[in-house]
């Protein structure tokens, strides 16, 4: 490719480092034992959780300086496992929320 240095160089600026990244791969796993350990998450959870967005991808880039970035997880759930009769949907947030 007749750019290939420049892309090297653009991608080695805006990838996530070694320790960006095993914080991204901490959190998730903080995540999944949180939600597997939790009484009440682990009662309504319908499958494990889903990792998506650019980390799920792997086109995540490292964010402006003092900014930080964010892991969009997916936690699929029942919502007749949370109480009943079901939640509303306000009571299912502030229930998620409350967790």
């Amino acid at each position: 490719m007749w750019c290939e240095a420049q892309f090297s160089k653009f991608n080695e600026k805006i990838r996530l480092d070694r320790t960006r990244q095993t914080k991204i791969d901490q959190a998730i796993t903080d995540f999944s034992t949180f939600v597997g350990t939790d009484d009440q998450l682990r009662h309504a959870m319908s499958g494990p959780p889903l990792i998506q967005g650019s980390v799920a991808i792997r086109t995540v880039i490292k964010p402006l300086k003092g900014e930080d970035f964010d892991v969009d997880l997916i936690y699929p759930f029942r919502l007749n496992g949370l109480k009943q009769p079901p939640p509303t949907p306000t009571e299912a947030f502030n229930w998620f929320k409350s967790r």
